[in-house]
C-alpha cells in the first residue's frame, strides 16, 4: 500500500522562501492590472503601434517576440530606440 507524504515528512523551510500552497487553505487569487479582454490577441496592439504588420493586415507577433522589449511597468512591448511609431 502507498502512503502520503505528510507535513512532517518534508524538509524544512529556507529563510525567506514563501510557503508552498497547502490543499487545507483556498489559495490566494491576485487580479492581474489588464485583466479584461479587449478583443485582440496580446502583442496585436504593439505591432500595429509599431507598424509591424504582413501583408494580409496580420500582426507580425515574431518580430515582436524578437525585437521589442518587455516592459514590465507598463505591461506592455518597447520598440527598439529609433524605430518610428505607426499608431493607427
Amino acid at each position: 500500500m502507498t502512503t502520503r507524504p505528510t507535513d512532517t515528512d518534508a524538509t524544512p523551510l529556507q529563510p525567506g522562501l514563501p510557503e508552498p500552497p497547502r490543499r487545507d487553505r483556498p489559495r490566494r487569487v491576485v487580479p492581474l492590472p489588464h485583466d479584461v479582454w479587449s478583443g485582440r490577441w496580446p502583442g496585436e496592439a504593439e505591432c500595429a503601434e509599431f507598424g509591424w504588420i504582413l501583408g494580409l493586415g496580420l500582426p507580425d507577433l515574431n518580430r515582436l517576440l524578437t525585437t521589442a522589449t518587455w516592459d514590465r511597468s507598463h505591461h506592455a512591448s518597447l520598440a527598439p530606440p529609433g524605430q518610428p511609431r505607426h499608431d493607427r
